[in-house]
């Protein structure tokens, strides 16, 4: 491997170079120690948060990537808002750091933790979002003459994903809630007769991909859908992006992977503690190749991925296995949608609406209100939960009021 020194960025005229200290032979060899226990022998709960705290606080003349030089070179309003340690933790593939490409020790080390705790045989951490990960399921199961059997109401990266493999595409309608104006759930006699139906028109279908939970906090029966998959030897591909605190806590619907899906794409920064765009990609089982699924994120992702995001996934699934940290959450959900329904006018989706609409289960956390019947679209209703009591809402349809 070469050594790249960027001598433009880090020595100018505009640089505090005081700032900058080369350490000593005893500063270096105490700084690889910590990486060498880091990498070798971690015994903590967040490995790749850990090595990174470790370089961030060593004193280093940064000869390296990126060009802020650890928030030397940085507008004064950015260092404010962003703040000095985002900026000294914002780092590149050093040693004792891995790469997120071809990892062999902390990131490895942080996604087999990860795959422990989500009950899956490997994880990939993904740093462009759910997006990534469903793209690069679909290309890893599907390519030119295949056929993605896929629900309508996926998100567009699905349909993007079916681009990029150049395969064919079979939809299936989930269940619509007319009062509501709302995809639901999909039953499994939907993905089987799309399968049935596929196969009889000489398709030759490779995967299926639905999601669950909706964005509006509903769960479709994914052990029946496996079971389904399974019988004609097609991978299930669940997009859980507003589920990834599904294994966490039995007061949560069951998780895509404890429910027999093969590859479950969570938005870990959506509803755990990770930073906006970081994800993780979990496969179980042998009907996807993981190997191709690998290859694909090399495509897909960025050859500079950063620390910053890949550390806070390490650390949003420690912080979620924390005991308790869910009963506060579960406590103000139950409480919130209680109140709301004792309201006249107002329909809450809640457990009540299991067994109905292709409805397996509900996301105790999600509150999904119609507000159809007090004369208010959800967009007005949202402005005056904002303008007048500082509630924001996540989303605001004609129909519906969606918060977390």
């Amino acid at each position: 491997m070469q050594t790249r020194y960027d001598c433009a960025q880090s020595f100018t005229s505009s640089v505090d170079k005081s700032s900058f200290v080369v350490p000593r032979t005893h500063q270096r060899r105490a700084l690889q120690s910590r990486l060498t226990r880091c990498c070798n022998n971690f015994k903590g709960d967040a490995p790749l948060l850990t090595a990174l705290k470790a370089r961030a606080e060593a004193q280093q003349a940064p000869f390296y990537v990126p060009g802020h030089k650890r928030g030397s070179r940085v507008l004064d309003g950015a260092r404010q808002v962003i703040g000095e340690t985002a900026f000294q933790h914002d780092l590149t593939e050093l040693p004792g750091l891995d790469y997120l490409a071809s990892p062999t020790s902390v990131i490895q080390q942080a996604q087999q933790l990860a795959a422990t705790s989500f009950g899956a045989d490997k994880t990939w951490f993904l740093v462009n979002g759910s997006s990534t990960g469903i793209h690069a399921a679909v290309m890893a199961t599907c390519g030119p003459g295949d056929c993605l059997v896929l629900a309508r109401n996926c998100h567009q990266s699905a349909f993007a994903a079916a681009v990029f493999a150049d395969c064919d595409t079979w939809y299936v309608q989930p269940h619509y809630d007319e009062q509501l104006g709302v995809a639901h759930g999909i039953h499994p006699s939907s993905v089987q007769q799309a399968l049935d139906a596929a196969c009889s028109a000489g398709k030759r279908v490779t995967a299926v991909l639905v999601v669950s939970p909706t964005y509006f906090g509903v769960c479709s029966d994914i052990s029946g859908l496996a079971e389904v998959c399974h019988i004609s030897n097609v991978p299930l591909i669940v997009d859980e992006a507003h589920g990834s605190h599904f294994a966490f806590d039995s007061a949560f619907p069951q998780s895509g992977l404890s429910c027999g899906a093969d590859c479950v794409i969570q938005s870990s920064h959506k509803t755990l503690s990770a930073l906006t765009q970081a994800a993780m990609l979990h496969i179980q089982g042998d009907c996807i190749d993981t190997g191709r699924v690998s290859r694909a994120l090399q495509l897909l992702q960025s050859s500079s991925p950063s620390y910053l995001l890949m550390a806070s996934l390490d650390g949003a699934r420690a912080h979620a296995q924390q005991q308790g940290i869910w009963e506060e959450p579960l406590r103000a959900g139950q409480f919130s949608t209680a109140k709301l329904q004792e309201l006249d006018g107002l329909q809450v989706v809640s457990s009540a609406y299991v067994g109905t609409r292709g409805i397996a289960a509900v996301d105790p956390l999600r509150i999904t209100v119609g507000v159809q019947s007090v004369g208010l679209t959800g967009s007005q209703v949202s402005t005056i939960l904002e303008g007048e009591y500082g509630v924001v809402t996540e989303l605001a349809t004609q129909q519906v009021s969606n918060r977390l």
